[in-house]
């Protein structure tokens, strides 16, 4: 009389265990190569982002003759433009004089009123944040040489002319990108180092 075979108990086979373990390697496989490769394309839209914004304040400068700025935070990681209000010129010139009177000839030089910038109107002169891993590590422009915090402001004039600038975005891997404005070229360049 042979034991009765009991029907309850069952196991995982070794083909089984080693069909689990090959699909957990394959996923991983899979996913994690592409983690690198998300904060490496978050990084890249943040710039094509910046160079996209360069871009649109050298194009309206030129477009409604008034100089525009881009401030940098560089301790906040964002960037806004501004706009230097139209004003009248303190030369224009003065309306005729409602009588034949001799009138009074002003030659001293006009005061040279500072005009200041203003945010532009809408969500362009807004703050924009970078993502949270990546940060301005630096930037380089003519008139201020490296800066590596506080706000730095590129300022194009109303030709759409600016000093040339470089700013130098990193993210916490270490990963860095530049982004190259030209002075003339009406360009703006985005590489890797």
């Amino acid at each position: 009389m042979t034991a009765p075979a009991r029907r309850g108990a069952r196991a995982f086979t070794l083909i089984e265990l080693l069909a689990v373990l090959f699909i957990i390697a394959l996923v991983l496989g899979i996913t994690l190569p592409n983690l690198s490769l998300r904060s490496d394309r978050v990084m890249l839209g943040s710039a094509q982002d910046l160079a996209a914004r360069l871009s649109f304040a050298r194009q309206r400068a030129v477009a409604t003759g008034t100089p525009h700025r881009v401030v940098i935070d560089l301790d906040a990681s964002a960037w806004w433009i501004e706009v230097r209000p139209e004003e009248a010129s303190s030369f224009a010139s003065a309306p005729p004089p409602a009588s034949t009177a001799s009138r009074e000839v002003q030659l001293a030089a006009p005061l040279d009123v500072a005009r200041q910038f203003v945010p532009l109107a809408g969500p362009f002169g807004r703050p924009r944040q970078l993502p949270e891993d990546v940060f301005f590590a630096s930037i380089e422009t003519l008139a201020a040489g490296p800066v590596a915090s506080g706000q730095v402001g590129l300022v194009f004039e109303e030709d759409g002319t600016a000093d040339p600038a470089l700013f130098v975005l990193e993210n916490e891997e270490g990963a860095v990108l530049h982004v190259q404005l030209a002075r003339l070229a009406d360009e703006v360049r985005i590489r890797r180092e």
